[in-house]
């Protein structure tokens, strides 16, 4: 983003340095005009009484300002096209097209329909990939909040089993109990058995 402000800022500039040297070789060519006119104008009587001169050519644009004018309206070209593709790649064309078809028509000077003066797009800049890319991690990001959910349930459903168990095992320690005392019961009556055999015999 950084980038593309420096070099919307450079064809700003450099804009700005072309219209002033285009207005300077204007002026220039105005004043010697005007100075041909002034000349052309003059009364017949001086022009006699004056001695014969050739009137003095109108100077010529300099070779060098026109070499630089040229150079200086590549150097634009070359730099709105470098913007141009930059601006191309910032906007996503699906949900921001609106956003850049304004900035590339002021950066060509184009004027602007009146729908896209109102721009209800987010105009801070999202590429296609970044938006892909934020639709996958929203997606899963979904998908891990259902998989923590499926975890939370299953641990809930442990959990009840694990007191499910503990209240089996707390049954079977009572079962076990009165298996124990039924055993030490036989065992006596068993005992008792044994002791009236032995009394009869």
């Amino acid at each position: 983003m950084q980038a593309l402000v420096s070099l919307v800022l450079f064809f700003l500039s450099m804009m700005f340095a072309l219209a002033f040297i285009l207005d300077w070789d204007e002026r220039a060519r105005a004043a010697a005009q005007a100075a041909a006119k002034t000349q052309a104008q003059a009364p017949a009587k001086t022009q006699a009484q004056a001695p014969a001169t050739a009137p003095a050519p109108a100077p010529a644009p300099h070779v060098d300002v026109v070499k630089m004018i040229k150079a200086e309206q590549e150097k634009l070209e070359r730099v709105q096209e470098m913007v141009y593709q930059l601006l191309g790649g910032l906007f996503n064309p699906e949900t921001q097209s609106k956003t850049r078809n304004v900035m590339m028509k002021s950066l060509f000077n184009m004027p602007q329909d009146a729908e896209e003066t109102t721009i209800n797009e987010d105009t801070y800049p999202t590429t296609r990939q970044g938006d892909q890319l934020n639709d996958r991690c929203d997606l899963f990001f979904a998908t891990l909040k259902t998989e923590g959910n499926r975890i939370a349930l299953l641990t809930a459903q442990l959990h009840n089993q694990y007191d499910t168990i503990e209240r089996m095992s707390e049954s079977l320690d009572v079962l076990e109990k009165k298996v124990r005392e039924q055993d030490k019961k036989i065992a006596e009556q068993q005992k008792q058995i044994d002791e009236l055999f032995e009394f009869e015999n």
